[in-house]
């Protein structure tokens, strides 16, 4: 049932680090030539639309990247890139570049490939409580993570 929700957490961890809050905020003119590389690698792996990125938060987060993970991730071309631990620690924040509907439709997407039956509108409600880096961190094992369970269990029609 997660595997889309494992597929889109795994693309997120190759490509970029935060888009956090801070009092700089770039902008692509403030770009080194590698950390815009780094932006628009990773706007190119979401070449398809399915995370719906915003370039803006995307250039943000490039903004922020040490020369060395920009560099490393310009090389990479949007592949797996040999990064900082700094770097390795904020590559699941590119998920808040993210539109949350669209992240929301591909996890479904997934739950309905599995073919148990759920509450659509439920499982919609219950992820908004969840930060999605927190939850593509955490997910990244065979097993989503508990808390997740926890709070979507009453979405599913597990029978009786």
């Amino acid at each position: 049932m997660e595997k889309k929700f494992l597929a889109i957490a795994a693309a997120g961890a190759l490509v970029l680090a935060a888009c956090g809050d801070d009092d700089g905020g770039g902008s692509s003119s403030d770009l080194t030539d590698d950390q815009q590389a780094a932006a628009d690698a990773a706007l190119e792996t979401d070449d398809g639309g399915d995370l719906a990125l915003d370039r803006d938060c995307v250039e943000e987060v490039a903004s922020q990247l040490s020369d060395a993970d920009a560099a490393a991730i310009a090389e990479s071309g949007g592949g797996i890139a040999e990064l900082s631990e700094e770097g390795q620690n904020l590559t699941l924040e590119l998920f808040n570049c993210a539109d949350f509907d669209a992240i929301a439709n591909t996890f479904i997407a997934g739950l309905e490939e599995s073919g148990t039956p759920f509450d659509e509108g439920c499982v919609r409600e219950g992820l908004e409580d969840f930060d999605v880096a927190d939850l593509a961190a955490a997910g990244q094992g065979d097993e989503p993570p508990a808390e997740l369970i926890t709070g979507l269990i009453d979405c599913f029609e597990l029978g009786g």
